[in-house]
């Protein structure tokens, strides 16, 4: 007689458990919308610095512009002429300001013509890149969808 084989039983527990939990972070992850307030503060936030000068600095204005700018009563500080473009991209619920929030996207910007010219810059003006996140503005970026999806902090 040979010896019968073990019997090997598996028992399962938490599998109601696991499928919720799986569910809830795939709706998480289909809709990072309830995070975009904390996204939206840091990029506001670096645009901030940036117009403060704590984050680069711009091609400082040549004397033609300068004099004239005092001329008109305008700000001498640089992309700063009446605030409108500063105060877009800095400001929440601004004037001109591009604020798109969707399910699997965000889109922050402004919609002042002159923007793109100094952001690109043209064959007079020199390139002034208005938006620039730093690594660790981004990796905060990260972090918050990181920790909504995976753990529904917000």
């Amino acid at each position: 007689m040979s010896a019968a084989a073990p019997l090997m039983t598996i028992e399962q527990k938490g599998v109601p458990q696991a499928t919720k939990h799986l569910h809830e972070l795939g709706e998480r992850g289909s809709d990072i919308r309830r995070v975009s307030e904390k996204l939206r503060t840091v990029y506001r936030e670096s645009n901030k610095r940036r117009f403060a000068g704590r984050l680069g600095r711009w091609a400082p204005l040549d004397e033609d512009t300068v004099a004239r700018k005092h001329r008109q009563g305008l700000s001498s500080r640089t992309m700063v002429a009446t605030g409108a473009l500063e105060k877009s991209l800095t400001a929440p619920r601004a004037k001109n300001q591009i604020d798109e929030r969707g399910k699997e996207f965000m889109r922050f910007g402004t919609t002042l013509f002159y923007a793109r010219m100094s952001d690109k810059g043209t064959k007079t003006q020199p390139k002034r890149k208005l938006v620039q996140l730093t690594p660790k503005d981004r990796k905060k970026i990260v972090g918050y969808i990181e920790r909504y999806i995976a753990k529904a902090q917000t």
